[in-house]
């Protein structure tokens, strides 16, 4: 579970976070559509509030390494 997701969920139950034990390896993520949805605005927005998201995990894991 991601980190920051963590977080959020353990403020009502004061858990522990502790770091994954294994070495996790990197792996590639991929967005699929319909080519009818390629126009489409909410499409698109969604596809792109998806990528920022990744982005950011992405960018937290490479800070915490």
């Amino acid at each position: 579970m991601p980190t920051r997701y963590a977080r959020i969920l353990n403020t009502q139950f004061g858990n522990r976070l502790l770091p994954f034990p294994l070495k996790v390896p990197a792996f590639d993520s991929y967005l699929y559509w319909h080519a009818n949805a390629e126009a489409d605005p909410a499409n698109a927005w969604l596809r792109q509030q998806l990528l920022q998201s990744l982005r950011d995990v992405a960018s937290s894991v490479l800070q915490t390494r």
